[in-house]
């Protein structure tokens, strides 16, 4: 089975032509490619098995703070390979997976009919811009957006705020998961403080593999898109094992008992909260009425 280092290098040709080409056109064509590239058996091990990386880390924490519930209507917004169009049906009876990457839903239907599943319940695939949503006023229970709001560029995130609030429901709930972009920031500050004084290297595969990160936010700028699409109530949830120590492995992790014990420090101040976790889900909801401009 190929590695990250193998589909990365597959890469290399699009990432170094990615000042050519307009934000928008690589972000497709980069989502075309990684499709095209992964074979379907190790995206089934990596994101739709419950064993997998994916599932332990991201899908089980995300679907726990939807609270979905059977008879729900979900949209997976950005669904790409379909992850999450896969679980959540399974928990409400349907869900409609939405990109514009059509090679990616070329896989996501791929994996659907090949995946067990013995909930019987319905997913769709849709190929469309989330700037223009195909869907009538109040279609949906829950949107569910996980790892999607950083590959969108400031503008384009404004162009999806408007569709959100029209196809959710008055009392629907809107789910985002995206990296947080003061820890990229603290990260990259700490790969260049490895490399100065412990020569370490950040892998070739990392840096192709996240090339399409072009829009990441910062809990503050997640807060002001939810209100600006009419949500009054934001919750943001956070996990201790996700939060980013100094040094990646070579101290304070080392220690485990410290670790514990600066996790649960951190849990408790807000502002460190906000600053050192690797990930944001935010859930939003009592979404004021949705009028038309």
């Amino acid at each position: 089975m190929q590695t990250n280092k193998d589909i990365a290098w597959m890469l290399k040709d699009l990432y170094d032509r990615r000042d050519t080409i307009p934000a928008d056109i690589f972000n497709k064509t980069f989502h075309d490619k990684v499709a095209l590239c992964i074979p379907i058996e190790k995206q089934i091990a990596d994101y739709y098995a419950s064993d997998g990386e994916c599932s332990r880390h991201r899908v089980d924490r995300i679907l726990a703070a939807a609270v979905l519930k059977k008879g729900e209507r979900v949209l997976d917004l950005g669904c790409g390979i379909g992850t999450f169009t896969f679980n959540c049906a399974k928990h409400t009876g349907l869900c409609i997976g939405l990109d514009y990457s059509l090679e990616s839903l070329k896989v996501a239907k791929k994996i659907n009919q090949q995946f067990p599943d013995s909930s019987n319940g319905r997913r769709y695939f849709v190929c469309a811009d989330a700037a223009s949503l195909p869907f009538r006023e109040g279609s949906f229970d829950k949107i569910i957006s996980a790892d999607f709001l950083e590959h969108l560029t400031k503008n384009q995130k404004k162009s999806i705020r408007q569709g959100i609030g029209y196809v959710l429901k008055q009392a629907g709930v809107f789910v985002a998961y995206t990296p947080n972009k003061i820890f990229v920031i603290n990260q990259k500050l700490n790969e260049a403080l490895r490399k100065i004084f412990f020569n370490d290297k950040v892998s070739m595969e990392t840096v192709f593999l996240t090339a399409s990160h072009i829009g990441e936010i910062t809990p503050f700028q997640a807060r002001k898109l939810c209100r600006d699409i009419g949500f009054r109530k934001i919750n943001f949830f956070y996990k201790n094992d996700e939060f980013y120590l100094p040094f990646g492995n070579r101290f304070i992790s080392r220690l485990n008992f410290l670790r514990v014990s600066f996790e649960s420090a951190i849990l408790k101040i807000p502002f460190l909260r906000d600053i050192l976790s690797a990930n944001i889900l935010v859930v939003a909801s009592n979404k004021r009425k949705y009028v038309k401009h």
